[in-house]
């Protein structure tokens, strides 16, 4: 009897301890902070933007935002046109409290959203643009405090204010003015604006930032140009001189190099004509392919007519051989008329290469230097 009596007495214990046990976790849960449960980790960034987005409303057509707005002008790519083709970073800050989740999370990093449609954005603009274009991804980072950056690319192609026919000498000025269509944006002037370093036909004179518009001043980078067109034709130019200082005996020689170095000139200037934008006036550097093609035309013209005096002039030697065998003969039966100084032909190809000698290098330096007062240095 006395041992029933104690196995009861257990079992009534073990019963009134478990069921004490399973009643006090609902007390202690229900004393928890209700975000403390937010720091748990099943609260991902998923689930965090996932949460905001929820519960996200945009704002009133009679919301004022304030907007940072950046811009900088990553790239500036050729065309043979006259617009600026430019590729832009823009980055854009506001604030939206609805959009805090500071308690949510220990790190500071922000969260990335998958798309900028899914609230609201400032819609910026570009004001008399040709073509604009998203370039790659953007990003949208939502900060534990509200702050929303966005940040995309974006290629645009403006009209320029140009001189084309100092081409590639030119000058170019790009002028950009942002605006927006959303008025609940409010913003009157770029935080910060800048042209990027990188390698780009174009060479950054100034930049200036007034207001909402940036002002990008541009200059041609001409190394290519050098290296391809203006000095290669300058040294064929230089050699074409090289045949006025060999005898006039030397046909065939004069007439090869003179040959070589027009073909080799209108190689070149042929070569780089396709990179050459199509006008209906002359450019700068159509005035120089004429100039460095008519060179060595004339070289090569002057080198036909001395080849064709010297040949001319040997065979008039030869017809004319009879008449100073007879001569000298005459000559030496009167010694006195072998004093008399003999009469001298005029030999009118080394004519030529006297005056040639002087007036080609003088005339292609004095063009050469009109050249670039004109198109070069100013």
């Amino acid at each position: 009897m006395s041992r029933r009596l104690t196995s009861a007495l257990l079992l009534f214990i073990t019963l009134f301890g478990s069921f004490d046990a399973s009643g006090s976790t609902p007390r202690a849960s229900s004393d928890e902070d209700p975000d403390d449960l937010l720091t748990e980790p099943p609260w991902t960034d998923k689930r965090i933007a996932e949460e905001i987005l929820r519960k996200y409303r945009f704002p009133t057509s009679n919301t004022n935002i304030s907007v940072a707005v950046s811009v900088t002008v990553e790239k500036i790519d050729s065309q043979i046109d006259d617009l600026c083709h430019l590729q832009l970073l823009i980055k854009q800050k506001w604030m939206e409290p609805q959009l805090a989740y500071r308690n949510w999370r220990d790190s500071i990093n922000p969260i990335k959203i998958r798309n900028v449609n899914y609230i609201w954005n400032p819609q910026l603009t570009v004001d008399d643009v040709q073509d604009s274009r998203m370039v790659g991804k953007d990003d949208v980072n939502l900060y534990s405090n509200g702050i929303v950056e966005y940040i995309y690319r974006k290629k645009v192609d403006i009209p320029a204010d140009h001189e084309m026919w100092r081409f590639p000498f030119d000058k170019r000025n790009c002028s950009l003015k942002f605006g927006n269509d959303d008025l609940r944006a409010s913003w009157s002037y770029l935080s910060t604006a800048k042209v990027a370093d990188h390698e780009s036909p174009w060479k950054v004179m100034d930049s200036r930032e007034v207001g909402r518009r940036l002002e990008v001043n541009l200059r041609r980078s001409i190394p290519t140009w050098l290296w391809t067109l203006y000095v290669p034709t300058t040294v064929l130019v230089f050699c074409s001189w090289i045949p006025l200082w060999l005898t006039s005996e030397s046909q065939t020689s004069r007439s090869l190099l003179t040959a070589t170095t027009f073909f080799a000139t209108l190689f070149v200037v042929l070569a780089n004509l396709r990179e050459i934008p199509r006008t209906s006036y002359l450019k700068a550097m159509d005035l120089w392919c004429i100039i460095v093609i008519v060179f060595p035309l004339l070289s090569l013209i002057h080198s036909a007519a001395v080849s064709s005096a010297a040949y001319k002039r040997r065979w008039q030697q030869i017809l004319k051989s009879d008449e100073h065998e007879e001569k000298s003969r005459w000559i030496n039966e009167a010694p006195y008329y072998a004093q008399l100084p003999a009469t001298r032909t005029r030999n009118c190809a080394r004519l030529l290469d006297y005056v040639f000698r002087v007036v080609y290098p003088m005339a292609f330096c004095g063009v050469a230097c009109f050249y670039m007062l004109h198109f070069v240095i100013p």
